[in-house]
């Protein structure tokens, strides 16, 4: 090999070397710019199951009927828990984001219940699994979320037996 051909098989070699060295960074390249999906809002499925606080009595001046987040529920003061129906149950929302999200909310909130003339209210307080929560299955398919509550009774003259309804709000952040 004479001396030019050396020169041009050390070029030749440089080249090749840069050429690979370069796709590679290009490839590299591509692939850290690629980005996350983009943020998925938070769907919340409200007909899951409602919240409940069961049949009960009052003895006397009255007191709390609490359903646990986990499905339990107990009492205070002189509220007397029964179990006929109908039967109590956690709200239970079913949570749609994307896998890695965080869902927290706002403020507990707090509502009335009526029968029409006579009211009882009430604080959602607890959640399972506990708040903020961060989402971990991927959609179409849902994160469960059991809320809480506590439902403050009076006597029987201020709340006496009946149907009592109403509705409340929750706002959810989610990061």
């Amino acid at each position: 090999m004479t001396g030019s051909e050396i020169k041009y098989a050390v070029k030749k070699s440089q080249v090749k070397r840069f050429l690979s060295v370069s796709i590679l960074l290009f490839f590299v390249t591509i692939a850290s710019m690629a980005q996350e999906p983009p943020p998925r809002p938070l769907e919340v499925n409200t007909t899951a199951q409602e919240l409940s606080f069961g049949s009960f009595t009052v003895t006397g001046a009255g007191g709390e009927v609490i359903v646990y987040s986990d499905g339990s529920r107990g009492s205070t003061g002189n509220v007397v828990l029964l179990t006929m129906s109908p039967l109590h149950s956690t709200t239970r929302l079913e949570l749609i984001a994307n896998p890695g999200t965080v869902v927290s909310l706002l403020s507990w909130p707090s509502s009335t219940l009526s029968d029409g003339s006579n009211t009882m209210t009430f604080n959602l307080d607890s959640s399972l699994p506990v708040l903020p929560l961060v989402i971990t299955t991927t959609p179409p398919a849902a994160t469960s979320l059991d809320l809480g509550a506590t439902l403050t009774v009076g006597n029987l003259l201020l709340n006496p037996a009946g149907y009592y309804s109403g509705s409340y709000n929750i706002t959810f952040f989610q990061e």
